[in-house]
């Protein structure tokens, strides 16, 4: 039985997940995906393989935005 549980806080997640460079992944597809770039402070594109990758990808920018812009 899990006896432990582990708290996160979640308004440090999405800052951690928003920070989070772009990953493409090493395989092939050809998916378009957003990305919160902080530099800029702004969703960005990115084409994504399909998989790994990381949390700072969305697949429309209106959800990367609310996920990462405050």
């Amino acid at each position: 039985m899990l006896a432990h549980l582990i708290l996160i806080d979640a308004q440090s997640l999405p800052a951690t997940i928003c920070n989070l460079p772009p990953s493409p992944g090493p395989c092939r597809g050809h998916m378009e995906r957003f990305y919160y770039n902080p530099n800029e402070r702004q969703c960005s594109k990115f084409i994504y393989g399909g998989c790994p990758g990381n949390g700072n990808m969305f697949e429309t920018k209106e959800k990367c935005e609310k996920a990462c812009k405050k």
